[in-house]
């Protein structure tokens, strides 16, 4: 049995003896390269396969996806519905099933051949001028002034301005020598329906114009004792009388809507200047009615609507103003405009 001296010396621990080991990329003190004890970092593969690529040598570019095939098509030769547009797939190759050479013949729709656009031209025009005429829009028609449409034209034209024509046969109607003083009004004009028109005994034309024709015309109304204006507001009736039997009529009705006082004197004052009235002064205006040509006095003022009617007078009113006839405040066949208007100041529109 061997003694305690002959005991070999106890061996050290390697747990307690070992080094740490080194985390990480650590380089050796005498070498150059990736300490052993750390874990190797897997290389970059070529895509091409190889082993690398030469120094200063780019990587090759990805190859490029391949184009998605063109859907089958059907019985008809069109593609099915699909989520694809024709710029995403490259062109198909005629053939058979898109037209080409070989393909079978198809009834009921006209292949067009593949790469060429679609034309689109205007259908043909008919051989004759009035099968052609039926494919002009209204708007053509009224620019080459066709007959197809004048009459409806004509008839929107007086529906928003009033009569733009004379009525009856264009032929010129018998003015009777009779003269009036304008107290008793003529047989004719006595209707107290307003909407009637009146055909009075004395009428004047463009070109057969005078002073004393234009006053026999206005005293033939006998605006103070006619029925006719015995209401009040009959201004813009009486206007429309004595401009009717003048042959330059200021419109009593818009279509089916007949004007008020008001609405006649802004038709003068608006509308009229494209409708032949002119606004003239006051010596313009005595010149005009003493030429027979008719002209009607407006307050200046347009909160106020009253209408006269200028007398063919060589002399002036007390206040320096023209005589009117008017059934307005008062209602006479010569009154000072004051009393006419109830106002001073006027404008005046003249028509030839």
């Amino acid at each position: 049995m061997a003694s305690s001296n002959d005991q070999q010396p106890p061996k050290k621990n390697p747990l307690l003896t070992r080094e740490p080991e080194k985390k990480g990329w650590g380089l050796a003190k005498s070498k150059g390269t990736p300490s052993s004890t750390a874990p190797e970092m897997p290389k970059p593969r070529p895509a091409n396969g190889g082993t690398g690529w030469a120094k200063g040598t780019a990587p090759p570019k990805p190859a490029a996806a391949a184009a998605p095939a063109a859907p089958e098509t059907t019985k008809t030769g069109k593609p099915p519905v699909q989520a694809w547009t024709q710029s995403a797939v490259a062109a198909p190759a005629a053939g058979p099933a898109l037209g080409g050479p070989g393909a079978p013949a198809t009834t009921g729709e006209k292949k067009i051949p593949v790469g060429l656009p679609k034309q689109f031209a205007a259908p043909p025009l008919p051989g004759n001028a009035m099968a052609a005429a039926r494919h002009l829009t209204d708007h053509q028609k009224g620019q080459l002034n066709s007959a197809f449409n004048d009459g409806e034209r004509e008839l929107r034209a007086q529906n928003m301005i009033g009569n733009t024509r004379e009525g009856g046969t264009g032929q010129d109607v018998p003015s009777t020598s009779e003269t009036y003083d304008g107290v008793d009004p003529a047989p004719e004009v006595t209707s107290t329906d307003i909407v009637v028109s009146l055909q009075p005994p004395v009428q004047s034309r463009e070109g057969r114009r005078s002073g004393a024709l234009l006053r026999n015309v206005i005293h033939q109304f006998g605006v103070a004792n006619n029925p006719r204006y015995e209401a009040d507001g009959r201004g813009h009736i009486f206007v429309w009388d004595v401009s009717k039997a003048m042959h330059c009529e200021i419109p009593h009705f818009m279509g089916m809507r007949e004007l008020t006082l008001g609405q006649t004197v802004d038709w003068i004052r608006l509308e009229g200047p494209m409708r032949g009235w002119t606004r003239t002064s006051l010596e313009g205006a005595l010149e005009a009615a003493q030429g027979g040509h008719l002209v009607i006095a407006l307050p200046k003022d347009i909160k106020v609507k009253q209408l006269a009617v200028v007398l063919p007078e060589k002399t002036l009113a007390p206040d320096l103003k023209p005589f009117v006839a008017a059934a307005g405040p008062r209602k006479g066949s010569k009154l000072k405009l004051s009393e006419a208007l109830g106002v001073f100041a006027a404008e005046y529109f003249a028509h030839a």
